[in-house]
């Protein structure tokens, strides 16, 4: 078989369970597909921050990365469920949490964020900036 999402080639044992209706993703693809986004709040000065993490982990090669890309909508879809009037969902990766301390303090305004990220990141380096 040939997964439909990183294309590569998987065995698997087809039964008559599974004869009519075998699996379309091989096992890793089938792993992600099950995680559920990891929903942290970190408090502000005027709010709070809703973050959703996906993987607890950063570190990742490009492959893995586009493998991943599908399974972003729940995470999207958490954050819009919670968004309000007074809220900014920003996606958060590697180039945004090293600029941080440069564009965070331009959205001064708002007292509710969603930040969603791929891979987990550690903002206890910028508590003095939030």
């Amino acid at each position: 078989m040939i997964c439909l999402f990183c294309s590569a080639v998987f065995v698997v044992e087809l039964t008559f369970e599974t004869l009519f209706h075998p699996p379309k993703l091989c096992p890793t693809c089938q792993k992600l597909s099950k995680t559920k986004p990891h929903l942290e709040v970190i408090p502000t000065r005027l709010g709070e921050i809703h973050y959703s993490v996906l993987i607890p982990s950063d570190n990742a090669d490009k492959e893995q990365l586009n493998r991943l890309q599908p399974f972003l909508t729940e995470s999207l879809e958490i954050a819009l469920s919670k968004q309000n009037e007074d809220s900014i969902i920003l996606w958060i990766d590697r180039v945004e949490f090293g600029t941080f301390q440069q564009w965070f303090p331009a959205l001064g305004g708002y007292q509710h964020y969603q930040f969603l990220s791929l891979f987990a990141f550690d903002f206890s380096y910028y508590l003095e900036w939030i």
